[in-house]
């Protein structure tokens, strides 16, 4: 047998006689030929060794005929040994048919762990073992409360072992959920953004939505109904946002799925400019040309603000070009507005002057005396009824020339119009709007 030092040591020898009886048992723990123990009706006792060695200690027996019979065993005797710890980690919470994973340690104070063992159903039988570690897999069939034990052996002389049981609670099998973060972004420093997570969970539903824009495992923004939510970041760089769902299962299981969120250099804001200050007649159609630029992206949208009150009556995704009639006198600040591709704004301002319309000049008119001109013809030779006649029809011929001419000069003045009209619109992406309005 091995002892340690100062360890009790067992020792149990026994004898028969063929035509007689047993009167003495004795041992003789170092095999010197002193016999330490005697007893006349038993041989079995304890003894405990001082000094390390290999001692071969000697049992005797006596009969009542004075008869005696030796045999003898070898003793190790090793240095003390101290026992190890184990740990089988904390309690655990797992779903039926899931692979769990158990982590046991252990420590040996004067020595190192050679063995390590799980009793995964604490039934007195060790179901796995190790000569590395203790982490080990399992997976449990069905619900209810379960003890494993986890068990750790020295490497002593006379080997040690230390033993540690946690409480496992096996719920019925959950399918988990599924998280679905979207896709990367690229952003501005400064510039408040917005992810659309989803997740989904075949066989219960999401509860809770989490996400953590700091990569350090702990939820920035959380919602039990949705997987939108803003952030932004202040420095540039490259982050990792991760959402997580958890489902409603009686043990609720959470998944995760991550972006990466790419954060540039602050955005500079886009300029604008329009047409300058301008006058116009009530009723005249007038064009307006607002332009914009944007050195580190584009513009998205461009917007007029005709009578400068903060309602938009035009914008567009492709120009700031357009026309507009006003129906009443006044000064306007019209006030044109780009945006850009971050939402950074930049306006503009036109002073248009509308006046009263200018009156359209009227026919001439040749006023007459009927009596006077009558006279004159009779005067002259010509027939009454005749020389009203012609002198009608002179009349007439003359107003319809000068009222013919009037027309003209309207008519072209429109075609000029709308040859200017039709000639700012060479190029453009989408056809102008021609609108007017009174001030709201």
């Amino acid at each position: 047998m091995t002892v340690a030092v100062g360890e009790l040591a067992h020792f149990n020898g026994t004898g028969v006689d063929a035509d007689g009886f047993l009167v003495k048992y004795q041992w003789d723990f170092y095999g010197n030929g002193i016999f330490e123990y005697n007893s006349t009706s038993t041989g079995e006792t304890t003894w405990t060794y001082q000094v390390v060695g290999v001692y071969h200690p000697v049992f005797r027996i006596t009969d009542n005929d004075g008869g005696t019979d030796d045999a003898s065993i070898r003793v190790a005797v090793v240095t003390g040994n101290e026992p190890p710890t184990a740990d089988a980690g904390p309690n655990r919470q797992v779903h039926a048919l899931d692979v769990v994973t158990l982590v046991g340690t252990g420590k040996d104070p004067d020595g190192h762990i050679v063995k390590y063992e799980w009793d995964f159903d604490g039934n007195g039988k060790y179901d796995w073992s190790s000569t590395k570690n203790g982490t080990a897999q399992w997976m449990y069939t069905t619900t209810g409360t379960i003890y494993p034990v986890f068990r750790v052996t020295d490497d002593g002389g006379i080997p040690a072992n230390a033993t540690s049981s946690i409480k496992v609670v096996v719920f019925p099998a959950d399918k988990p959920p599924v998280a679905k973060a979207g896709t990367d972004q690229t952003v501005h420093a400064g510039q408040t953004f917005r992810v659309s997570g989803t997740g989904y969970d075949i066989d219960g539903k999401i509860v809770r939505y989490a996400w953590d824009f700091n990569a350090d495992g702990v939820a920035d923004r959380e919602s039990p109904t949705t997987g939108e939510a803003l952030w932004s970041y202040d420095r540039p760089g490259t982050y990792t946002a991760t959402l997580m769902v958890t489902d409603n299962a009686e043990l609720p299981v959470t998944a995760s799925d991550s972006i990466k969120i790419t954060v540039l250099a602050p955005n500079k804001s886009p300029k604008a400019a329009a047409l300058p200050a301008v006058k116009v007649y009530v009723g005249q159609l007038l064009f307006f040309n607002g332009t914009g630029t944007d050195e580190d992206g584009r513009i998205v949208l461009y917007e007029w603000d005709f009578f400068g009150n903060g309602t938009i009556e035009w914008s567009s995704s492709f120009n700031g070009s357009t026309f507009w009639v006003y129906n009443k006198p006044g000064t306007f600040n019209a006030r044109f507005t780009v945006i850009d591709d971050v939402g950074a704004k930049a306006n503009a301002t036109r002073e248009v002057t509308v006046q009263t319309k200018k009156p359209t000049p009227a026919p001439p008119l040749i006023q007459f005396n009927l009596t006077f001109v009558v006279a004159l013809l009779i005067g002259i030779g010509v027939g009454i009824g005749a020389g009203v006649g012609a002198t009608y029809g002179y009349l007439h011929a003359s107003i319809a020339k000068k009222y013919k001419k009037v027309k003209e000069l309207e008519i072209a003045q429109h075609a000029e119009e709308e040859a200017s009209f039709r000639g700012t619109q060479v190029g453009e992406r989408e056809p102008p709007t021609l609108r007017g309005g009174d001030q709201l």
